[in-house]
């Protein structure tokens, strides 16, 4: 970063540091993770290869230090991988630090990283045993499961139950599903939850997202529950 003695004002110095967070920080649920992670685990850092694609509000929001990968290595820490292509050409062969891969979800981008930083990676850690499962297929080794947990304390209404039905036109004794997250990402399969909304014609679906998909209202429609 450019303004790096600014950081250690305000963040951990190096040599308080225990691990290494190497990952994509745009936003996401990848990102809230880190974030969750750091809340409780501030002795970390994050590693930034492109600092540009460093959102500023999402800096102001990570307790940690922010280090270039060399800072980092030099640290002689623990690294948690995650989302990062190729990371065996990043790290030395000789006195690498551990190195252990987080894969948070099943599509064809987690396998091409994962595989292609499988040479570096000391442990592979699941979110779920689904995911556990098609990470040993792919892999032919062991993995850990550790679940995602949910921070409680973040959720917090910002209207009633009855206010929220109301404000979207949903009857008060309808059964809602709701999804938030990536709406365009394929791995998503927000169309999935759309299609199953016909089994029960008195279902409704609240989607709450980024990334505008003009194709849900196609599904929608397709699918025979459109509003």
């Amino acid at each position: 970063l450019t303004n790096q003695q600014a950081w250690a004002a305000h963040h951990p110095s190096r040599q308080t540091i225990d691990v290494v967070l190497w990952q994509p920080f745009h936003f996401g649920g990848l990102e809230q993770w880190a974030l969750s992670l750091a809340k409780h685990w501030e002795r970390c850092a994050l590693v930034m290869q492109e600092t540009s694609n460093f959102d500023p509000r999402l800096r102001a929001s990570f307790p940690g230090a922010v280090l270039d990968l060399q800072s980092a290595l030099e640290l002689e820490k623990p690294i948690l991988l995650s989302c990062v292509s190729n990371a065996s050409q990043f790290l030395p062969r000789k006195r690498k630090p551990p190195c252990i891969a987080v894969v948070h979800g099943i599509c064809s981008y987690t396998r091409d990283w994962l595989l292609s930083s499988l040479e570096v990676a000391d442990d592979i850690v699941a979110v779920s045993a689904l995911v556990a499962q098609h990470l040993e297929d792919w892999t032919g080794r062991p993995c850990i499961v550790i679940e995602n947990g949910v921070e409680l304390d973040r959720l917090v209404a910002t209207c009633s139950r009855d206010a929220c039905r109301v404000r979207f036109g949903i009857p008060s004794d309808a059964f809602v599903v709701a999804y938030t997250g990536r709406i365009t990402a394929p791995e998503k399969q927000v169309s999935k939850i759309i299609e199953a909304l016909q089994f029960d014609s008195q279902a409704w679906l609240l989607i709450a997202g980024w990334q505008i998909d003009n194709r849900l209202s196609t599904w929608a429609k397709k699918y025979g529950v459109s509003d």
